[in-house]
């Protein structure tokens, strides 16, 4: 059997019927935790009783990919804002290798 070494480009220009092996070198390991945005509720901001109140995040990740996205209603759902008091909104997000962020909001 022949090895021969072959860049992207020259394997679409192999000869119909050669066998093509191809070997992964290395892995790549995703260490890093999932980015979180939240844009509303802002942080500390104050929201009148009933007021209707859209809530907006999103997580994001580039090494393994997103598993969940999750905070207390769905992004582009209201807010509870049924009773008056102090409320946390927390998102977690976990991507496919288990790294988890958390983020919170008070309001």
């Amino acid at each position: 059997m022949n090895v021969v070494s072959r860049t992207v480009d020259q394997v679409s220009a192999l000869p119909p019927g050669m066998l093509l092996l191809l070997a992964v070198v290395g892995h790549l390991i995703d260490r890093l935790d999932p980015p979180v945005s939240v844009g509303t509720p802002a942080a500390a901001s104050v929201i009148a009783q009933g007021a209707i109140v859209i809530a907006d995040y999103s997580c994001a990740d580039i090494g393994s990919g997103m598993a969940s996205c999750n905070g207390p209603v769905a992004a582009g759902s209201p807010l509870d804002t049924a009773t008056t008091g102090a409320h946390t909104f927390t998102v977690v997000a976990t991507d496919a290798t288990g790294n988890t962020t958390q983020a919170e909001r008070s309001y």
